[in-house]
Order: structure tokens, then C-alpha cells, then sequence
């Protein structure tokens, strides 16, 4: 089997991004088409729309093969990447299953960039 995602940890995910967005693109246009009782440009969104699921399916099952990769990746990239401006606050709630909770680290990574701070 081919792998849908890149190998590189962030450019997966930025991967499955790029996907989702395409997704829900070629959906709202299905949805213009029905609305402009437009079959032709339904029929070319609906062919799209279903090659994209396929490969859609295939790299969200990769996605959850390798979840145990993207426990480290910053939330906050993650959300910056998505266009959210909440500091990864939803990415956590929503994806924790993905992420769990390193609240602990993150503050212990937080108090040592400090700490290096003041002692420079």
C-alpha cells in the first residue's frame, strides 16, 4: 500500500488539513449545484468529491496508525495551520484522543525557557 501522508510528523498533519479542506470545498460545491439545480456541475463535483473521499479514507486510517507520532507535535502550529486563532484550545478539546493531555511538560517546558530567561 502506497502511504497517503508524508513521512515527516507536521507535514502529515498539515496534510490531512490540506485534505480536509479540499473535502469540505468539493462538498459545499455539491451543495451550490443542488441549490442551482445544476446537474452537470453537480455531477463533476460529486466524481471529485468521491476520488477525494477514497483517498481521504485511506490517509485517515494511516493518520490513526501512526497516532502514537503525533503526540509531540505543537497544538498551537497545529491550530496557527488551520487558521484558528484560539492557541490550540479547540485542537485539545477536540483531539485528545490524538494528543492527550502533556499539560504537565508543557508547564515544565514553559518554567525552563523562563528560567533560562533570567539567567542570561
Amino acid at each position: 500500500m502506497t502511504d497517503i501522508l508524508p513521512k515527516d510528523r507536521e507535514d502529515a498533519i498539515r496534510r490531512m488539513i490540506g485534505l480536509t479542506r479540499e473535502l469540505i470545498t468539493l462538498t459545499e460545491a455539491e451543495a451550490e449545484a443542488v441549490g442551482n439545480r445544476d446537474p452537470e456541475q453537480l455531477k463533476i463535483a460529486l466524481a471529485r468529491k468521491d476520488d477525494l473521499t477514497v483517498t481521504y479514507e485511506k490517509a485517515g486510517k494511516e493518520f490513526h496508525k501512526r497516532i502514537a507520532e503525533f503526540k509531540g507535535v505543537d497544538k498551537k502550529l497545529i491550530a496557527k495551520w488551520q487558521g484558528h486563532q484560539d492557541g490550540g484550545k479547540l485542537i485539545m478539546d477536540t483531539y485528545t484522543e490524538a494528543f492527550g493531555s502533556d499539560d504537565e511538560r508543557y508547564e515544565a517546558q514553559e518554567l525552563a525557557k523562563i528560567a533560562i530567561t533570567k539567567g542570561s
